[in-house]
C-alpha cells in the first residue's frame, strides 16, 4: 500500500497500477456482481470480467467521488470547549441541582455559594464530581457516631 491507494499488478499490461481504497471496493463489488449473474446462468463464464468491468466503470461513473473534489461537513450547535471552559449548560446546572437535594446541608450550602457566585463548564464538571464524591461519601457514613441503638 502507498499513501492509503492500493497497488496492483495488472498482469495483461506487466505494469503497477495505483487503486483507490473506494475503486477497490466498487471493483470487487462488480466482480461479485458479475459472479452471481454466472452463476444464475445470466452470462457465460467469459463474460464476467468484461461484465464486472463494465458495472464498475458505470457505478464509479454515477456515484464516484472525484478526487479534487471535496465534502464540507454542516456546522454543529454543539459549542466546543473553550480553554475557560465557557458557560456551564443548563444539563449540567440540571444535575447539580438535582444533586444539592441529595447532600448534607453544609455540602449543599457551598455548592450553591459557587452556583450563585457563577459557574464555567469546567467549574460545573468540578462542582458534580465533588457532589457526586459529597453524595458517596454521605452514604457510606453512618447516620451517628454513637454505638447505642437509634430506637
Amino acid at each position: 500500500m502507498e499513501d492509503g491507494h492500493i497497488v496492483t499488478l495488472d498482469h495483461s499490461l506487466g505494469r503497477k497500477d495505483n487503486m483507490s481504497k473506494d475503486k477497490l471496493i466498487v471493483a470487487q463489488t462488480a466482480f461479485k456482481g458479475a459472479i452471481e449473474l454466472a452463476t444464475a446462468g445470466k452470462i457465460g463464464m467469459e463474460h464476467i470480467i468484461p461484465t464486472a468491468k463494465k458495472f464498475a466503470d458505470e457505478i464509479w461513473k454515477e456515484y464516484g467521488i472525484a478526487p479534487e473534489a471535496s465534502y464540507t461537513y454542516p456546522k454543529s450547535n454543539v459549542s466546543k470547549p473553550s480553554g475557560s471552559g465557557g458557560e456551564a449548560t443548563a444539563k449540567q446546572l440540571g444535575f447539580i441541582n438535582k444533586l444539592v437535594g441529595e447532600v448534607t446541608k453544609q455540602d449543599a450550602d457551598k455548592a450553591n455559594t459557587k452556583i450563585s457566585d457563577g459557574l464555567t463548564g469546567i467549574g460545573a464538571s468540578e462542582l458534580i464530581k465533588d457532589l457526586l464524591q459529597a453524595k458517596e461519601d454521605a452514604k457510606n457514613t453512618p447516620a451517628s457516631d454513637s454505638l447505642e441503638a437509634p430506637f
